[in-house]
Order: C-alpha cells, then structure tokens, then sequence
C-alpha cells in the first residue's frame, strides 16, 4: 500500500546576532536567511531532488486572528510559551515565517500560504 502522509516541521530559526537557535522567547531582531540550510540543486540521476520532494503548505493568518487563537489557547495553559504573548510578538513571529517562506520558494521549492486557517492555498508569485 502506498501512503504519503503530510508532515509538520517545526523550524529551527536563526537570527541576526545569534550563535543559538530560539527557543521558548522570540526576540525582537531579523532572521538570519544566509544561516539557513537549503540542500543542494539535484544534479545527478541518483541525486535526491528535494524541491520536488517537499511542498511547504504555511498557515500564516493575518496576527490579529493569531494573537486572538494564542491568547485562548494561554488560557487552557497548554503552550507554556503562550504565557508572554503580545500582539508585537506574534507580528514579529509572522513576519520571520513569511521571510522563510518567501526564501524557499526563492530557491525553487513549492510554497503555497493560507491566509485563513481553512481557507485554499495561494502559491507566491515571483
């Protein structure tokens, strides 16, 4: 039987300044794009050809619909690094993932972004 299922990933983010990845606490400052890791262009038949592999699907709601889930979700206390939420934050958040996802579309990869939660996917235009 063959399955493809779709997967979660959850990015590990450099930022301008930073030996270390964030964690927990988003700081105030740029995403370092030079930092991230994007394989290598399929060169030979036996190579793995990554843009085709993978298609990046991101939720990236406007931060107002954000901040508002977020800060329900900080009631439940199920996210402990819902605790510190302000609307600043999750802007500067939504700001860092669509300079990710404009980036992996940039290097040839497949990235389409929901502006609603259930709403259909949009691919970014060059």
């Amino acid at each position: 039987m063959f399955a493809v299922r779709p997967r979660e990933i959850h990015f590990g983010i450099p930022f301008v300044g930073r030996n270390f990845v964030a964690e927990g606490e988003w700081p105030n400052i740029d995403v370092d794009l030079l930092r991230i890791r994007i394989p290598p262009l399929k060169r030979r038949f036996y190579n793995v050809d990554w843009r085709r592999k993978f298609v990046f699907d991101m939720q990236l709601p406007d931060a107002e619909t954000i901040f508002e889930y977020r800060s329900k979700r900080a009631v439940i206390g199920t996210h402990r690094f819902d605790r510190s939420l302000t609307l600043t934050r999750v802007q500067n958040e939504l700001a860092a993932y669509e300079a990710i996802a404009l980036l992996l579309k940039v290097r040839g990869f497949r990235v389409y972004v929901r502006h609603e939660f259930q709403g259909p996917p949009r691919s970014i235009v060059d």
